[in-house]
Order: C-alpha cells, then sequence, then structure tokens
C-alpha cells in the first residue's frame, strides 16, 4: 500500500488570494487530496502536480525558467545530459 504523504500549504478548492504572487513565484497547496503547484508566469497563472514523476522531488524548490518548472532533483551540471531522456514539466495553460 502506498504510503500517504502530508498535504502542505493552502487548499485551492477553496480559493485563495492571487494578488500576492509575483511574477514568476510559485505556491503549494493541494486540491480535493492532491499536491498542487500553482505558478505566476506573466499575466497567466498555471497548476499543476506538485511533485516530479521522474525523481519525486517537489517542485516548489525547483525553479521556473520560460514555462517550465525544472525540477531539483536536476542539477545544472547534469541537467542537459538527462534532458534528452527526461521530458520537462511544461505549464499547462
Amino acid at each position: 500500500m502506498a504510503e500517504k504523504k502530508e498535504l502542505t500549504g493552502p487548499d485551492f478548492a477553496r480559493g485563495i488570494s492571487l494578488g500576492g504572487l509575483a511574477d514568476g513565484s510559485m505556491l503549494q497547496g493541494h486540491a480535493k487530496g492532491k499536491p498542487i503547484l500553482v505558478a505566476r508566469c506573466g499575466d497567466g497563472y498555471f497548476a499543476i502536480g506538485a511533485t516530479c514523476t521522474h525523481y519525486g522531488a517537489p517542485l516548489a524548490t525547483g525553479i521556473i525558467v520560460d514555462d517550465t518548472v525544472r525540477c531539483p532533483g536536476t542539477t545544472p551540471a547534469s541537467a542537459f545530459a538527462r534532458e534528452r531522456r527526461c521530458a520537462r514539466r511544461r505549464l499547462l495553460r
């Protein structure tokens, strides 16, 4: 049986104020029992699963580059070598 992870941050299903979310920033929370990451890019707000599907790392501790959240489990030195084998998480509009 899979271990249930503790949910952290705001419950997005209840709604949040986005006024304090600066361009290029991320906020980890949850909705309907799932961890979610909300990011702001320019005038857009995006939501994706909060955990890297490849390494299991929390994406909230990663960085945003253009329209991509980069996993903290992929260091800059190894990112280029892994990029062909590992698809990056794209922010969905």
